[in-house]
C-alpha cells in the first residue's frame, strides 16, 4: 500500500468515526434550537482583538493540541485535537529541492 493510500485511508476512517458524528449531533442542535432560549445574542467581554488573538504557539505536539483545545472550548470539537494529532505522522512533510525537474519546460 502506497503512502498516499495509507494517508486517504486514515482520513476517511477519521472522517467518518470523528468528523461525521459531529456533524449529525451538531445539524439536529442548529436545525432544532433549544426552545428554552428567549435569545441566542451574546454580550461579548472584548469588544476589539489583539495581534496575539491571531498568534498561536505551535512549538511541538503537545503546545499544538492545546491550542486547538483552547479555541475549541465549550464546543464539541475540543475532544479531536488529540486525535487530530495522531494523523500527523502519516503527512511528513516532503523534502523539495532547490532545483527545477528536467521534466519542466516553459512553453512560449
Amino acid at each position: 500500500m502506497s503512502s498516499t493510500e495509507k494517508q486517504e485511508k486514515a482520513l476517511i476512517k477519521f472522517f467518518n468515526n470523528e468528523i461525521l458524528p459531529l456533524h449529525q449531533k451538531m445539524e439536529k442542535t442548529v436545525l432544532s434550537g433549544d426552545k428554552e432560549k428567549e435569545s441566542y445574542f451574546i454580550v461579548r467581554e472584548r469588544k476589539t482583538m489583539d495581534k496575539k488573538n491571531f498568534e498561536l504557539s505551535l512549538g511541538n505536539e503537545k503546545e499544538i493540541i492545546a491550542a486547538l483545545e483552547s479555541i475549541w472550548d465549550d464546543t464539541p470539537l475540543k475532544p479531536i485535537a488529540k486525535k487530530i494529532m495522531k494523523l500527523n505522522p502519516l503527512f511528513k512533510e516532503i523534502q523539495q529541492s532547490d532545483s527545477v525537474s528536467p521534466f519542466i519546460y516553459e512553453m512560449f
